[in-house]
């Protein structure tokens, strides 16, 4: 059986490497924000963001799609507000996981 200090640990590992995969799904929107912008996708040939993301991270198309980084980058495109600075997220925060399938 394994010790409930081990079990504390393991937990709050998973926790945070959740944390670290929600922070780097907003570093993910923040570049996609400005290649969106600069229409990186057109620029290369592609018809649209979530094709040309799908290829760059060789994902597939449904990923790029489903995983709302395309959509979210979009968000407020108008506004000339930069991004909220990224906070280290508490242990009780519950991180967006949709776009990390394993």
């Amino acid at each position: 059986m394994v010790g409930r200090s081990a079990v504390d640990y393991h937990e709050s590992e998973l926790v945070r490497l959740e944390g670290l995969k929600s922070q780097i799904a907003a570093l993910q929107m923040r570049h996609l924000r400005h290649l969106d912008q600069a229409q990186a996708a057109t620029a290369d040939g592609w018809r649209s963001l979530s094709e040309w993301v799908a290829a760059r991270l060789d994902v597939s198309h449904e990923a790029a799609k489903g995983s709302g980084l395309c959509d979210a980058s979009r968000t407020d495109l108008t506004s000339k507000r930069p991004w909220p600075p990224l906070r280290r997220p508490s242990i009780a925060s519950k991180p967006y996981l949709g776009f990390m399938r394993m």
